[in-house]
C-alpha cells in the first residue's frame, strides 16, 4: 500500500461521530507549512486559490474545494486532483453555470461518479465532503435533511446557511456525519461534538 493510499484512508477514518476533526483552511504554502507542522494537526483543508501552493508541501492529507466538479468534467477533475496529491474534496450540489441546485438524484449520482472515477487510482479511498446549498437557495431545513440522508452514504455533509445553535440542533436530524464552520459566536467544539458533528473548520 502506497504512502498516499494510507493517508487517504487515514483522512476518511478521521471523520468520526462525536469525535470531530478540526480542519484549518490554509490559504498559501506558508500557512500550509505552519499548520501542518503542529503536532495536533491531522489534516488540512484548502480553497480554490491555494491548491497549487499546497501541492508542493504534502506532509499532511489535503482536502480541496472542487466546487461543483466543473460540471461534466467531474470524473476527470477528480482524477487530476488525486494526481496532484489531493486526498479529499468538497463537492457542491449547485451547478456553477446555471447557479441552480442539481436534482437530489443527480447530485447523489455525481458523488458516486467521483468515487467511481478514482476507484482504480493510486488513491482509491477518496474522501468526499458533500455540500448542500438548499438553505442558500431559499429552501427549507427539511429539504437539507432530506438531501443529506440521500447524499451521505457514509460521507460527511456540509450545509451552509444554518449555523445558529438552534438550526444546528435541527440539522442533527440528518442522522449522519455533519460538518460545521466554527465561528466566534457559534457553538463550542464540545457542544458540536455532542450533536454528531464530524468535521469543523
Amino acid at each position: 500500500m502506497s504512502p498516499r493510499h494510507i493517508l487517504a484512508k487515514e483522512l476518511k477514518a478521521l471523520h468520526k461521530t462525536y469525535q470531530p476533526v478540526i480542519l484549518a483552511n490554509i490559504v498559501d504554502g506558508v500557512s500550509m507549512k505552519v499548520i501542518a507542522s503542529l503536532p495536533q494537526c491531522k489534516a488540512v483543508a484548502t480553497g480554490n486559490c491555494a491548491v497549487a501552493e499546497a501541492a508542493g508541501h504534502l506532509r499532511r492529507a489535503v482536502k480541496v474545494d472542487a466546487r461543483d466538479g466543473c460540471g461534466a468534467q467531474l470524473a476527470s477533475i477528480a482524477k487530476e486532483l488525486i494526481e496532484t496529491g489531493v486526498f479529499g474534496i468538497n463537492l457542491d450540489d449547485v451547478d456553477s453555470e446555471t447557479k441552480k441546485l442539481h436534482s437530489k438524484a443527480e447530485a447523489s449520482n455525481r458523488i458516486q461518479e467521483a468515487l467511481q472515477a478514482t476507484k482504480d487510482s493510486i488513491v482509491p479511498h477518496l474522501a468526499i465532503n458533500t455540500r448542500c446549498d438548499v438553505l442558500l437557495n431559499g429552501g427549507k431545513l427539511d429539504g437539507t435533511i432530506e438531501r443529506g440522508k440521500t447524499y451521505l452514504l457514509g460521507l460527511p455533509l456540509f450545509s451552509l446557511g444554518g449555523s445558529a445553535p438552534g438550526r444546528i440542533t435541527q440539522r442533527v436530524q440528518a442522522d449522519g456525519r455533519l460538518n460545521a464552520s466554527k465561528t466566534s459566536d457559534g457553538l463550542a467544539v464540545a457542544a458540536l461534538s455532542h450533536r454528531c458533528f464530524a468535521d469543523q473548520r
